[in-house]
């Protein structure tokens, strides 16, 4: 199977949609041995920020000299984005190889379960296999979609972070914070330990239940066991002060940008040192931080205008998002160009965006997902913006960087796969 064969194979799992369960997961790591179990797991879940928390921590064990898988998603352009080991992104060579000897796992499991895996399953046995044929140490891997019946949940990780709990999947994971964050939390095992930025007392309490119940080893929580001393801006990212259980660590450089990464990065050292058994030396937080990036995230990608990308598809997303474009940049009006997909809260991510933009352009990115250019702009107009409806991401960028002034900032933002679109418009 030759790579771009691969890619088809794995883009016609995609009709199956999403499927939230574990019994095809569980059957495919029977039929491969268990791959899941060849490393030890630091397992990300979260609302928002689990990207960042996970590459934050792979970057922090690579720099320790472990040998580590990450597994990350949506990617922004290529599948292999998704599967890295010690930073390197899965070869075309290596993906095709590796799909090809998958297939027939996958038809096994579909006959076993009665059920095909779906295009997410598919590639997190992908990257679960691949990592213990690199001979990984360790792996960090993301949840997708909650935490209980995701696919990843077939790890069980000896570090569980659990980035903040708010409403989003709702269709998937119901209305209900505290519904959520149970699903969330299921992502937590025996001896594990557990580390946390959620800080409302009645989800803390379904986290500390749950840790109780399984027999966790610790829970650590962001503001007593995980605490951000200090935050100082600095020229592309901020220094923090963190204290974990394990010590402190002082003047540590996170070269990303929002007061949000400060979180972020207490939670990934903690996570980091949990994993490690002890406290990390500053020459190691150093060279992990260094070379760190979030594509996506607050990237800025031009100047003159100031055009920055950021994936917010949640209001909560959406809220972090705007608290910290004024305390970063400095700019004179606000550009928004926004698509959103359809099973997100439109109202709820293009209403704050709306409110704050000076114009705005709905656009719709080219998904089947993808929220209705009507319904973009009605929500927009709701909010009292100066709306403009743009079909397509790459036009609409082009547009709303044609009619910024040297000092705006064009924005493009409302899900990932707007940001993919715009970056692949500006061949980034």
């Amino acid at each position: 199977m030759t790579y771009p064969e691969a890619l088809a194979y794995l883009d016609s799992l995609l009709q199956r949609g999403i499927a939230p369960g574990l019994d095809r997961m569980r059957a495919a790591m029977d039929l491969l041995a268990e791959p899941q179990a060849s490393y030890d797991v630091v397992h990300v879940t979260g609302t928002n920020g689990k990207t960042s928390v996970a590459r934050m921590v792979s970057a922090i064990l690579v720099a320790a000299g472990l040998r580590c898988g990450l597994y990350t998603s949506p990617h922004l352009e290529s599948v292999t984005e998704r599967v890295v080991v010690n930073g390197d992104a899965i070869g075309h060579d290596e993906l095709a190889e590796a799909v090809t000897y998958l297939q027939p796992i996958l038809a096994a499991v579909e006959e076993t379960c009665a059920s095909a895996p779906t295009y997410f399953e598919a590639v997190t046995i992908l990257a679960l296999q691949h990592f213990a044929a690199e001979a990984c140490a360790a792996a960090v891997l993301e949840v997708g979609l909650g935490g209980t019946y995701d696919a990843t949940n077939v790890a069980d990780g000896v570090v569980a972070v659990v980035t903040n709990v708010a409403v989003d999947h709702v269709e998937f994971l119901g209305p209900d914070p505290l519904g959520i964050a149970v699903e969330k939390a299921g992502v937590i095992k025996d001896g594990a330990v557990a580390v946390t930025g959620v800080d409302s007392p009645e989800l803390l309490s379904v986290l500390d239940r749950r840790c109780r119940e399984v027999g966790a080893a610790a829970l650590w929580r962001l503001g007593h066991e995980v605490r951000v001393e200090a935050v100082t801006p600095a020229l592309g990212g901020l220094v923090v002060d963190v204290a974990t259980p394990s010590g402190t660590h002082s003047g540590v450089e996170v070269p990303l940008l929002g007061a949000f990464q400060a979180t972020n990065a207490a939670l990934a050292i903690a996570a980091a040192e949990a994993f490690m058994g002890r406290r990390l030396d500053g020459a190691v937080l150093a060279e992990a931080m260094a070379g760190l990036t979030v594509p996506g995230r607050l990237e800025v990608v031009a100047q003159r205008p100031l055009t920055v990308l950021d994936g917010a598809h949640n209001p909560a997303g959406v809220a972090a998002l705007m608290a910290t474009l004024r305390e970063v940049f400095h700019f004179d009006d606000l550009l928004v160009v926004c698509g959103v997909l359809g099973d997100k809260d439109v109202g709820g991510v293009v209403g704050p965006l709306a409110a704050a933009a000076d114009r705005f352009y709905a656009t719709s990115p080219d998904s089947e997902r993808a929220a209705d250019l009507v319904a973009v702009a009605d929500a927009a107009e709701a909010a009292g913006a100066e709306v403009f409806e743009e079909p397509g991401v790459a036009a609409a960028l082009q547009v709303a960087r044609d009619d910024a002034g040297p000092h705006d900032m064009v924005l493009v933002t409302g899900s990932l796969t707007t940001v993919a679109e715009a970056r692949s418009a500006l061949s980034l």
